[in-house]
């Protein structure tokens, strides 16, 4: 795994949005709780799109991963020779 494949996977384990309902119970009762609480589908909202963002960043392959011969496959090498 590249670095950034690391970073996606650990944005979609933080950003899941089921831990978005966690964040309001851990902030109950502070201002900043009731600020979120008020704007919980806002929260939902924003959870999910980084949540998919780092979803995509943890699958997506990168191409300088592969960029030697050993990992072109079969075809590459007989075009090659």
């Amino acid at each position: 795994m590249t670095p950034r494949n690391k970073a996606g996977a650990i944005v979609a384990m933080l950003t899941c949005p089921c831990h978005a309902a966690m964040v309001l119970f851990v902030l109950a009762g502070t201002g900043a709780g009731t600020w979120l609480a008020a704007r919980q589908a806002y929260l939902y909202l924003v959870f999910t799109l980084a949540f998919l963002v780092g979803l995509w960043l943890m699958v997506r392959r990168s191409s300088a991963v592969c960029a030697d011969e050993a990992c072109q496959g079969a075809a590459a090498r007989e075009k090659h020779d």
